[in-house]
């Protein structure tokens, strides 16, 4: 369930949007309403929303200063803008700020649920996104040692297809193994052994991807 943050200096659209938004079916939940956007700033470092509703203009801080300054708590929120004004100024710093919509007063309830369900869209792919890259950087790391113990070739084939699923192409890969004694560590050493192979290789252009791997 996402939690959504209502941002409105007027009381009355404050409970319109609460009344007009169908969280059961979107699975959404009204986490928390501002009056102004000092309010909701600070109210965002608690609660930290998935989806922030706000007006523009808003004593203290308006509602796109607010959106500025709330994705920089929490870069995968979600922003809808809404406003009395259409104002191509306005518009184009949502835009800016990547805002799901710009939704003019007098608020249409099947364009803000259409927006809205919109949003938790994204937010749901984004999860599907996270928890498939962290599966693979496993299923990476394992085959990495699967080839480097044996020279696995059918693992080095699923290898390829797994760097592929992350948007690498292995022909635009480098690769580095490096073996040393663990008693002697010097991370200064090591990390300019890095610096000098990835310089000699010529890797400009290309991601190097490096494992360490320890003895257990």
């Amino acid at each position: 369930m996402f939690k959504v943050m209502i941002a409105d200096d007027e009381s009355w659209i404050r409970k319109g949007l609460k009344a007009m938004i169908e969280w059961e079916r979107l699975n959404l939940e009204c986490d928390s309403e501002a009056v102004d956007g000092l309010e909701a700033l600070q109210m965002a470092e608690e609660r930290m929303p998935d989806i922030l509703i706000t007006d523009i203009r808003m004593p203290g801080i308006d509602g796109l200063r607010l959106a500025e300054k709330m994705l920089r708590i929490a870069p995968r929120l979600k922003v809808i803008i809404v406003s009395g004004y259409s104002d191509f100024q306005y518009a184009k710093r949502a835009i800016q700020l990547d805002a799901i919509d710009y939704i003019l007063k007098p608020i249409n309830p099947a364009e803000l649920n259409k927006t809205i369900e919109k949003a938790a869209a994204k937010l749901s792919l984004e999860m599907q996104e996270k928890t498939a890259s962290g599966h693979l950087a496993v299923v990476l790391e394992r085959l990495a040692g699967d080839i480097c113990r044996c020279g696995d070739l059918p693992s080095a084939r699923k290898f390829c297809e797994a760097l592929k699923l992350q948007g690498i192409e292995p022909g635009e890969a480098a690769a580095l193994l490096i073996h040393y004694d663990e008693d002697q560590y010097d991370v200064q050493a090591i990390t300019g052994l890095l610096e000098r192979a990835a310089a000699a290789w010529g890797t400009a252009g290309r991601r190097l991807i490096i494992w360490e791997r320890s003895p257990q």
